[in-house]
């Protein structure tokens, strides 16, 4: 998709926008390098947030932003069991949106903001489901008893994610964070 779309784009944009796909934990960036950092859904893979969100800082640009959206706990008193399993049968390493936010501004953040848009996911997902007999019908589900089984698996997966986030257990939330103007 990007290559397309990246195609489409005027010249002066195109030669001052750079999309990355690495392993943020890993790879190596150059110092003060990049304006924004944006990660979508895959923080909660990774152990280390604090190495992470350090790596991320000093690759910043002083004034950079990093902008997250990822799962999160919920801060509920108890998580169920059924979560705790679905969350470790992935190996999620799932942090509450306050523990984002201090590994942040341990890492030299400022201006941290979460922003909970769980309810956003529960709408655009129940949403997605309904149109999953017309997606199937499209691709061709009615012949294909195996794709209609991996769409009955999705749509079941999205089912039990709302129920989790109508539980309060498993959020969605939305962060940025600046790297200061200046080095102090």
């Amino acid at each position: 998709m990007f290559p397309q779309s990246r195609a489409a784009e005027p010249e002066e944009i195109r030669s001052r926008l750079r999309f990355l796909h690495d392993d943020a934990a890993s790879a190596e960036y150059p110092q003060g390098h990049f304006d924004l950092v944006h990660s979508r859904d895959v923080i909660l893979h990774i152990k280390d947030k604090e190495e992470l969100f350090s790596r991320l800082f000093a690759a910043l640009k002083p004034g950079g932003t990093v902008m997250i959206t990822d799962y999160c706990k919920g801060e509920v008193d108890k998580l169920s069991q059924g979560f705790l399993s679905y969350a470790s049968g992935f190996g999620y390493h799932l942090l509450t949106s306050k523990e984002y936010e201090q590994h942040l501004m341990g890492a030299g953040f400022v201006q941290v903001k979460s922003n909970d848009v769980t309810e956003d996911l529960i709408r655009l997902t129940a949403e997605d489901v309904t149109r999953f007999p017309q997606i199937g019908a499209e691709l061709g589900s009615d012949s294909d008893p195996e794709m209609a089984r991996d769409l009955a698996v999705i749509e079941d997966a999205w089912r039990r994610r709302n129920e989790r986030c109508r539980a309060r257990e498993q959020l969605w939330v939305h962060i940025t964070a600046k790297k200061p103007e200046k080095d102090d």
